[in-house]
Order: structure tokens, then C-alpha cells, then sequence
């Protein structure tokens, strides 16, 4: 959306009546993984201050807040990801994590990939995008680029035609490494799955009713989060104090307490445990697939490892090829 000229207005007032010494302004970008999901990650990306003072000096006297919202717009944009829509950027935030997947070796299962990381990559492939459509850019690192982008299409479909994520194409499916990973599992299981579950049990009810409301009559990708959030913690509440309540009247004060305690605590196990097991489904449906067709395997990861070399060469070309036309 287009930046209003309410702060360059008021800094260029304040700095020419002289109220304030040394005024700067400094942008902040915030940028959610999942907007729309609570628990999501969001990284906060400060940039460097704009000192007003001196911006004026370099810039004229005559500077009005136009100019120096311009500037602040171009700061702001420095330090956030901005696309045309929703749609686009959806897209681009995975692609991202593809070429992430490509570029790093297979993480361990439970593990996240830094945001920062992501998005960083995210600003260099828009950058690299900008490159390849510049009438400066080589026709051969065109050709070759598009080459790329149509093997990385076909290698996606096969992989969501087999349900089969990037990151597992490289797992090691000997039966030790299976053996391992079930024991591994299944002992977590055995020793987290019932206090997950005992939060799953308490807490399903005022978490449903949140998720409930936090989706009605949305206008705005950010309503499912802050409704469900605003909403779970009165439900969470609400229910706290009427469930320790009938504890204490069943069972004394002593376990109303232990009770209470419990509730919190549970609550978080339950969310990290479900989405471990998640993964670790995914990461066995793999493990399985792969043990049934091995040619698969082979396949899937000759195919990975021609792309991991071939943006490592387009890197390079892409930088040559700017550092040519930066000198032309």
C-alpha cells in the first residue's frame, strides 16, 4: 500500500523548529511466515536510521515530506517482502524453500530452518528474477535458466505425486537407519504420548471453540491468528478455572493445584508432539516408498543432485552476468 506522508511531515517539523537533537528514523520490517496461522514464526528486520538532519543537508532545504517519504518507502521495502498478491507470494516464499532444500543438506526431522535464512533467499531469487528479465542479461543464461525451471517443475510434480517431500529425498533407507528411526520414535511416543495427550484431552475443547471463531467472517489474512489467539485465551481461561474448581471439589486443593500446574504445560507438549509426529509420519511414508522402488530413489535423487549443481552454476553466471552489465 502506498506510504502515507504523516511521519515525514512530522520528523521534517520537529527538526526544523529545532524540538528534538540528533531526530532519526529507523525502519522495521516485520515479515510472518504464516500470517494467518498463530504460532508461526515472524522475523523482525531493523535497517539503518535515516538521520533527518543530514538526509536534509544532502538533499536541499527545500525538501518536502514527498521527498522524504519516498525515502522512508524505499528503507521500509529494503527490510520487508513486498509482492502484487497473495498469490505471488505464496508462490515465491516456496520457491524459496525449494531452492533452500536444494541448496543445504537434508535437515533432521524436527528441525526448522532459520526465517532469516529463507527469507534472505527469498530477496536474492527476486533479485536473480529482476536479472533474468533485464534486456542486459545473456540470451544462453535465459535458455539455461528456463531449462532449469522446467526440470525443477517436473521434479516437483513427481514429488507431490508421490507425496514424498524435498527434504527426504536423501534419507538413508537401510533397515538399521529404518530400525533406528522406529525405535527412536516409538520410545518418544511411549514416553511424551501420554502427557501429549493428557493436554490434547483437556485443552481440546476451548481450542476448538477458538479455531471456530477465530475463522468466522474473515476480511483479512491476519483475522484467523489474532481472533484465535484473543479468543483461545479467554476460552483457556474460562476453562482453567472451571475445571480446577471441580478438581478441588472432587479431589482437595492439593490436587486442584497439581492440576492447574499441569495444564499449561501439557498444552505446549501436546501442540510440539503433534507436529513431531507429523513429520515423523511423512519422514516413514518416505522411508517405505523408497524401500518398495528403489528406482524411485535413484531417480528422485540423481534429479536432486543436478539441480543443487546447476543453481550453484546459475549463481555464478547470474553474478557475472550483473557484474558485466554494472560495468557496461
Amino acid at each position: 500500500a502506498p506510504l502515507r506522508t504523516g511521519p515525514a511531515r512530522i520528523a521534517l517539523q520537529a527538526q526544523r523548529e529545532g524540538r528534538v537533537r540528533s531526530l532519526a528514523i529507523l525502519p522495521i520490517g516485520l515479515v510472518f511466515e504464516q500470517k494467518e496461522a498463530p504460532r508461526s514464526r515472524v522475523l523482525i528486520d531493523v535497517g539503518e536510521p535515516l538521520d533527518v538532519g543530514q538526509w536534509i543537508t544532502t538533499v536541499g532545504k527545500q525538501a518536502g515530506a514527498d521527498t522524504l517519504t519516498e525515502e522512508i518507502d524505499r528503507r521500509l521495502r529494503d527490510v520487508t517482502l513486498n509482492y502484487a498478491t497473495a498469490d505471488e507470494a505464496a508462490r515465491a516464499r516456496g520457491l524459496a524453500k525449494v531452492f533452500a532444500s536444494l541448496l543445504e543438506d537434508p535437515l533432521s526431522i524436527g528441525a526448522d530452518r532459520p526465517l532469516e535464512s529463507e527469507v534472505e533467499l527469498e530477496r536474492r531469487l527476486a533479485q536473480a528474477r529482476r536479472l533474468l528479465e533485464s534486456e542486459h542479461t545473456d540470451q544462453a543464461l535465459r535458455t539455461r535458466a528456463e531449462r532449469f525451471l522446467d526440470r525443477l517443475d517436473a521434479f516437483e510434480h513427481t514429488l507431490c505425486a508421490e507425496r514424498i517431500a524435498l527434504d527426504e529425498v536423501a534419507i538413508p533407507v537401510g533397515r538399521r537407519h529404518g530400525a533406528w528411526f522406529a525405535l527412536r520414535e516409538g520410545v518418544l511416543l511411549a514416553i511424551v504420548g501420554p502427557i501429549a495427550l493428557w493436554g490434547r484431552v483437556n485443552h481440546w475443547l476451548p481450542f476448538r471453540l477458538a479455531r471456530v471463531l477465530g475463522a468466522r467472517d474473515m476480511t483479512s489474512r491476519d483475522q484467523p491468528a489474532m481472533r484465535t489467539i484473543l479468543a483461545g485465551l479467554v476460552l483457556v481461561l474460562l476453562f482453567y478455572g472451571l475445571a480446577t474448581t471441580i478438581v478441588a471439589q472432587v479431589a482437595g486443593g492439593v490436587a486442584a493445584t497439581i492440576y492447574l500446574v499441569s495444564l499449561p504445560v501439557t498444552a505446549d507438549i501436546d501442540l510440539r508432539f503433534a507436529e513431531r509426529m507429523r513429520q515423523a509420519r511423512q519422514r516413514m511414508h518416505a522411508y517405505l516408498r523408497f524401500r518398495r522402488n528403489p528406482a524411485l530413489r535413484n531417480q528422485l535423487s540423481a534429479e536432486h543432485a543436478w539441480l543443487s549443481s546447476e543453481i550453484g552454476e546459475l549463481a555464478s553466471m547470474l553474478e557475472r552476468n550483473d557484474l558485466r552489465a554494472s560495468r557496461g
